[in-house]
């Protein structure tokens, strides 16, 4: 270590004392007298001074006061005789106080290192202490400046600091909070309790509450110190008022959104009903009145009649699959198909208008083009016959072609292209870019001329996408158009085969002889339409109105097959329906129900089958299709439906018989139990324990291969966690019905077998 520089205040009789100070020191400066020596200390630095023993004690303690006004780092040591005032020296602001006789060369290098490294510690304190409040000053100007709070809780749950800009507004009433119980300040928030007393186990927690009109997000985090053990809290609190707001308009705007979507889909289901409701009547009665005697006037009127129905059922489809595109319901079939057979529908549907223009049609189909494809046969017919129509509706002189040909086959997919091509009034290059947009139209005046909403190239764009393929137009103004439309399909294996058994001749249409059917129904029109198609064959029909009707009928009648329109008043046949399932013995309660819908959306069919229903048919009703589904639901009645399985239990038991007895006995004593807890948890409106009770009762019933069971269990525990209750008791009781008829089974068999 260097040596120090020092100043020595000493009497002249103790000079000989500087000697052995001297032997230790770089520099020294010796003063006689206390009140000399102080402007030296102006003008050089000095690493301590030394005060000799022959001075009074109070100009000791006053020359201390006034070094230490003007350097108040520089270290003193005071020499004493004894050590009588030395409490007093040191208070006064002396670094140490030592006994004369002991001053040494070895004591005197020993006390002055000492004092200088003692003056530099508290040097380093002093700037730590200016840094940390230089800290703690930056942080109070940070906090008190943003929505942010800082506090701190120990382990009792006291506030011990709490600061912030919204520090009084996180208070409650204003009260003082420092030094109180954060239980008793906030025991009007349980939620800020409750995250403490996690928070002192170790648990850092989040929690939002709303305290004097601001949301305040509240983070709690435990100080753990090294045995682990929680020291104190840390809290920190966030205004999030906006961000809450913010969130909550954008919720409020999504609700709003999916509301008028909602409301949008439903008056378009309604629509759609109203329009399909008279058009049912329109179309059976001039299919019914094409098989009458007409003469030659009176085919041309029906026959103008029947296009122009079919025109507006077109028009009804495209607002229904554009509604369905936009809400992504819109569904796909993945069935096998002979390309040749889509051309062939399009071609007979097209032809009349292709005449009535007198325009030529040519068709070209490459020879390397499968012709047996798995995909959606219809979709592709909407879209060709959607492009076609278009090109001949645009089109008043030259022709309109169709070229399909191979783009690339591999791994069993082939990619095909087909080429609608015309020589009609052709695209503007400005409306190219938004030739497929909704509701637009090439020219003003298309519409007046040639009619349409401007739906059929945005449907048909929206299908070939979801159909994985791409589309693409050329055109020139008075020169044509041409469409590409690019899309893969499967190639269909053992397609012929099946091919040949779907084409042999299905046997004539007919119904039992003596069926008694109940048809509930409001529409008059649509009465007797079903009631002439009925007419035909050996049955009997009873009318109802409603489903109040219906009910009544039932009650005094028995039916074969209940025929049900959905929309009524007074009863809708969905009410109807779950009163009959719910209600009625158990015969009469599993009538057929098959529902007659003008709604062609798939969440409605859905609904049908949800609330019991065997099937549908959809108006217009397609006799061939509405006489096949009578049938199949009479037949699907006739058969025993197989309630339970055996297999996989035997299976999983290996044919144990021993085993399979207890694992019965055991579903037939558990399994009541699980089943009143869920229709109580049903009652109760609890969705939570529905769930639950669902879950564990799915288990079982899978075992047993109770189906119809499982499905509603599924469906059940995915509402409750949904909490969308709406079908819960019918899905409840439908468990029921099955696990009694499963006991019947099980009694009635021998499990042997």
């Amino acid at each position: 270590m260097i040596a120090p520089s020092v100043i020595y205040w000493c009497t002249k009789k103790e000079h000989p004392s500087v000697a052995v100070i001297s032997e230790v020191s770089q520099k020294l400066v010796c003063f006689d007298d206390l009140t000399q020596g102080i402007e030296e200390l102006k003008i050089n630095h000095y690493d301590v001074v030394l005060v000799s023993a022959g001075f009074d004690v109070n100009d000791i303690k006053d020359f201390l006061g006034k070094l230490k006004k003007r350097h108040k780092n520089i270290p003193v040591l005071v020499f004493r005789s004894s050590y009588e005032d030395r409490d007093e020296i040191i208070d006064a602001g002396a670094i140490d106080c030592i006994l004369q006789k002991l001053i040494s060369e070895e004591v005197i290098y020993h006390l002055i290192n000492t004092a200088i490294r003692g003056a530099d510690l508290l040097r380093q304190k002093r700037e730590s202490m200016v840094q940390l409040r230089r800290i703690e000053s930056r942080i109070n100007t940070i906090v008190g400046n943003t929505p942010i709070i800082l506090f701190i809780l120990d382990t009792s749950g006291v506030f011990k600091m709490g600061l912030g800009k919204l520090w009084d507004q996180f208070k409650v009433n204003k009260q003082f909070v420092l030094g109180q119980n954060i239980v008793e300040v906030y025991n009007e928030y349980p939620a800020i309790v409750d995250a403490y007393n996690h928070a002192r186990k170790g648990e850092i927690q989040n929690v939002s509450v709303n305290i004097n009109d601001i949301i305040f997000e509240i983070v709690l985090t435990p100080v753990i110190d090294n045995k682990n053990e929680v020291r104190e809290i840390l809290g920190l609190a966030h205004d999030v008022t906006e961000r809450a707001r913010s969130e909550m308009s954008l919720l409020k705007a999504k609700k709003l959104a999916e509301d008028a979507a909602k409301m949008r889909q439903e008056f378009i289901a309604n629509m759609s009903h109203e329009i399909r409701t008279p058009m049912n009547a329109i179309v059976g009665f001039t299919n019914l009145l094409e098989e009458t005697k007409l003469d030659n006037i009176q085919d041309g009127y029906v026959h103008a009649v029947k296009i122009s129905s079919e025109s507006l059922l077109g028009l009804i489809n495209s607002i229904l699959d554009f509604s369905k595109i936009e809400s992504g319901l819109l569904t796909h079939d993945h069935e096998s198909f002979d390309l040749k057979h889509v051309i062939n529908s399009i071609d007979q549907v097209l032809m009349l208008k292709i005449q009535e223009k007198k325009i030529s049609f040519t068709q070209k189909v490459a020879k390397n083009v499968p012709k047996e494809l798995l995909g959606d046969s219809n979709r592709l017919y909407q879209v060709l016959s959607n492009l076609l129509a278009n090109s001949v509706k645009f089109t008043e002189k030259g022709e309109v072609s169709l070229n399909i040909s191979l783009v690339e086959q591999a791994d069993n997919v082939a990619v095909l292209s087909f080429k609608v091509t015309d020589t009609g009034i052709g695209i503007p290059s400005h409306m190219i870019d938004r030739v497929f947009d909704s509701f637009i139209q090439v020219q003003s005046d298309s519409n007046r001329k040639y009619g349409g909403t401007g739906l059929g190239l945005s449907i048909v764009k929206k299908i070939v996408r979801q159909l994985k393929g791409e589309i693409k137009v050329e055109s020139k103004l008075h020169h044509g158009s041409t469409f590409t439309v690019k899309i893969p399909f499967k190639l269909a294996e053992n397609f012929s085969e099946r091919k040949k058994k779907l084409s042999e001749p299905s046997p004539e249409l007919q119904l039992p002889k003596g069926l008694r059917v109940l048809l509930v129904e409001d529409n008059l029109m649509n009465q007797k339409l079903v009631l002439l198609i009925l007419s035909k064959f050996p049955v009997q029909v009873d009318m109802a109105e409603n489903g109040v009707e219906a009910i009544k009928a039932l009650k005094s009648n028995e039916y074969d097959v209940v025929l049900m329109d959905i929309q009524m008043p007074i009863m809708d046949g969905i009410e109807a329906t779950k009163l009959i399932r719910k209600t009625f013995s158990e015969k009469k309660r599993n009538v057929p129900i098959i529902a007659m819908t003008a709604h062609a959306f798939q969440e409605e069919l859905d609904k049908c089958i949800l609330v019991g229903m065997n099937d549908h048919v959809t108006k217009p009703i397609d006799v061939v299709n509405f006489i096949t589904t009578i049938n199949t639901c009479l037949n699907d009645q006739e058969e025993d439906p197989v309630v339970i399985d055996l297999s996989y239990l035997r299976s999983i038991l290996g044919n144990d018989q021993t085993l399979i007895t207890e694992v019965i006995d055991s579903f037939k004593v558990e399994t009541p139990q699980i089943l009143f807890k869920m229709k109580e948890a049903v009652l109760a409106h609890d969705s939570d324990s529905m769930a639950k009770m669902a879950h564990k009762a799915k288990a079982s019933f899978k075992m047993f291969g109770m189906e119809k069971a499982v499905s509603a269990l599924v469906k059940l525990e995915s509402d409750a966690k949904l909490e969308d209750l709406t079908h819960v008791e019918m899905l409840e009781k439908i468990v029921e019905d099955q696990f009694e008829k499963g006991l019947e089974i099980l009694k009635s068999r021998n499990v042997k077998e």
